[in-house]
């Protein structure tokens, strides 16, 4: 299957030649979780705060689907 996945606020160091907040296409077998997901591109899963899936937070149990868009963010910092 086929996915289209941005990464946000520096996790694109974890996948190499992506920039934070363009797409890439991720092929993921079926029945891939984003858990799955995180494990393919090397992301440790405490670094992944917020999913989203189609533009909705989503938990890392969440199967997906073909076509589906994968926004990841790591925890947020400041004050």
């Amino acid at each position: 299957m086929e996915l289209e996945v941005r990464l946000f606020a520096g996790l694109h160091k974890y996948v190499e030649g992506t920039k934070s907040g363009e797409p890439f296409t991720v092929h993921a077998g079926e029945n891939a979780t984003i858990a799955d997901l995180l494990k393919q591109l090397g992301i440790p899963e405490k670094a992944a705060f917020v999913t989203l899936v189609n533009g909705s937070a989503s938990p890392a149990s969440t199967v997906l689907k073909d076509r589906d868009r994968v926004g990841i963010f790591p925890p947020v910092g400041g004050g």
